[in-house]
């Protein structure tokens, strides 16, 4: 009996968990709310952006990818992890003149702001690619090197915000789809494509073309509600400057 008790329980404590109901999460109320402040934060920022950068020529088509999301774990017994939600918001811009001096300035700017590098930042990729290999041979069929060339840069901010940001020319391939994740336990809020056609224009009439992709994680089913809906409380954005939503900012 003992034996057979062992085995019963060895049998249940490797039965699957149950996935969480991810659709319900999705559409609840508290993750339409938290939706709304990371649809403002990120919009705010791209505003500050474009009014602190004034030699970006910002172009008019964004996309838009929100999602949520659960994944499981487990070889022998199948965790489920909790449900995530994450909007991402990619705009681009189009400008002339001096690349390196731009962009140095552009992370000058995040820095005073509060953004920090993960990895390689701006000034790195300007230093170790752009100024040595700019314009040399490259790749086959063989090309000038350039900025689509360079790596792409990511700076993070709190609260669970990230910036990716990288370079376009003339002829370089626009790949600019945002491709939702499926799956089984993968919901998509909002699914909008960057028309391409507006990039190919800018590049017509600029020298480059700079692609900005902002993404928050604005719900997480391990944390507390917010007490407030006022988007100030989870998402605050002080920036340098007189902009602030802080409490008490």
């Amino acid at each position: 009996m003992a034996i057979a008790a062992s085995f019963l329980w060895i049998l249940n404590s490797c039965k699957p968990a149950s996935p969480p109901d991810v659709a319900k999460v999705a559409h609840s109320e508290r993750v339409n709310t938290s939706d709304k402040q990371a649809t403002t934060l990120l919009s705010k920022t791209f505003d500050r952006l474009w009014h602190d950068q004034s030699w970006l020529a910002p172009q008019p088509s964004q996309a838009v990818l929100d999602q949520c999301e659960s994944f499981s774990s487990g070889l022998i017994k199948t965790t489920w992890q909790p449900v995530t939600c994450t909007r991402s918001v990619k705009a681009t811009a189009a400008f002339d003149g001096d690349f390196a001096a731009h962009n140095l300035k552009l992370h000058k700017a995040l820095k005073s702001m509060g953004w920090i590098a993960s990895g390689s930042a701006i000034p790195d990729v300007i230093t170790n690619y752009y100024r040595p290999m700019n314009g040399r041979p490259q790749g086959s069929p063989a090309h000038a090197y350039g900025p689509s060339d360079l790596p792409d840069v990511t700076y993070s901010r709190a609260p669970q915000i990230a910036m990716n940001i990288r370079w376009l020319t003339r002829g370089s391939p626009l790949d600019l789809t945002s491709s939702p994740r499926s799956g089984e336990q993968t919901v998509t809020r909002e699914n909008k494509q960057l028309d391409t056609q507006t990039v190919t224009k800018a590049l017509r009439n600029h020298r480059y073309v700079i692609v900005f992709n902002l993404s928050s994680r604005y719900f997480d089913a391990t944390q507390s509600p917010s007490p407030t809906t006022s988007p100030s409380t989870s998402y605050c954005a002080c920036w340098s400057g007189n902009l602030c939503t802080c409490p008490g900012g």
